[in-house]
């Protein structure tokens, strides 16, 4: 298991948009959890920005603003229940948290 800690955690399930959280990551890549960084804890990495946990495969389409990409991914994963499935979470990298917004480099990365 690995702990992450990171500025903001999105999850389109739910449309909520998380800050400063620790997410669990299991050895074969599924989200065990996640919750708020509210003080340092031990065995947890920093990698800062932005994660995104979803029950599914998530790209971001070219040209797509945050706001847009997350108004599309949470009506896309807005029928899907609570626990229906393992969630992923994928690394936005680079991303600006302080505009909440992609940059011209943005790439998603799967973790696991």
């Amino acid at each position: 298991m690995r702990r992450i800690g990171v500025h903001r955690v999105f999850v389109p399930a739910r449309a909520q948009l998380l800050s400063f959280q620790v997410v669990t990551v299991g050895d074969g890549g599924a989200v065990a959890g996640w919750t708020s960084l509210s003080h340092e804890q031990a065995a947890t990495e920093w990698w800062g920005g932005l994660l995104v946990v979803a029950p599914g495969a998530v790209e971001r389409l070219p040209g797509e603003t945050f706001d847009a990409f997350c108004r599309r991914l949470a009506s896309h994963y807005a029928p899907v229940a609570e626990g229906a499935g393992p969630l992923q979470a994928y690394r936005v990298a680079p991303f600006d948290v302080v505009s909440l917004e992609f940059t011209p480099d943005s790439r998603l990365y799967p973790i696991g």
